[in-house]
């Protein structure tokens, strides 16, 4: 290799030694969340595990949280819907505990 070449790349080296020098060390916190922030209406019904059509309903009824791109398309936001679906699953179990409690009630 010529002198002149070598110097060049020499030179180029130590700039990109130098820009990398400036960045931020790797970050040794958690890991990213191995979930997307969005999915599409079909990948979070199979997350949930009901049928397309009930996340939906659950968009249009109940305000599943999510997001319109555009007017056709859904995407709903991970994080918010797993929360909602929590929420109201804990809701619904114990709404139905206490229908139970109160037949049996009833039935004594």
């Amino acid at each position: 290799m010529s002198t002149p070449r070598r110097n060049q790349l020499e030179a180029m080296r130590a700039l990109i030694e130098a820009e990398l020098a400036k960045l931020p060390p790797e970050s040794t916190g958690p890991p990213p969340s191995s979930s997307p922030a969005f999915m599409t209406v079909e990948e979070y019904a199979a997350r949930i595990r009901v049928q397309p059509a009930t996340v939906r309903r659950m968009v249009r009824e109940e305000n599943l949280p999510h997001v319109r791109p555009r007017p056709r398309l859904i995407r709903i936001k991970v994080r918010e819907a797993d929360q909602w679906v929590a929420a109201r699953a804990s809701g619904a179990l114990a709404r139905r505990r206490a229908l139970v409690d109160a037949r049996k009630g009833v039935a004594s």
